[in-house]
């Protein structure tokens, strides 16, 4: 296995895997952050495996990709949902581990 954890994505495909997970975000009449969260690490795993990226590889890459997505979405206001729905995600994270305490 060979983990790439480095991976820099161009904005062309930054701006297409945002694309992506907008479009398909789009056709969930009652999206929730546990949606948001898990459509975006499916279109992030398809993306890198489709480039030939191993499963497991894919997986671990996963994180820093979607942190390279965060940080672009927060410079470009066309983006503005992706920061809206990391947010709640965010909060959604911290209330169920406030709740476990």
């Amino acid at each position: 296995m060979n983990v790439n954890t480095t991976r820099s994505l161009s904005i062309v495909e930054i701006e297409r895997l945002l694309d992506i997970i907008s479009e398909t975000l789009s056709a969930y009449e009652y999206p929730t952050p546990s949606i948001f969260s898990a459509l975006s690490h499916c279109v992030i795993i398809s993306f890198l495996v489709g480039r030939g990226d191993e499963v497991a590889d894919a997986r671990a890459e996963s994180i820093p990709i979607f942190r390279q997505l965060s940080s672009y979405a927060q410079e470009y206001e066309k983006y503005a949902w992706f920061v809206y729905w990391s947010r709640k995600l965010v909060d959604l994270v911290r209330e169920r581990k406030i709740s476990e305490e």
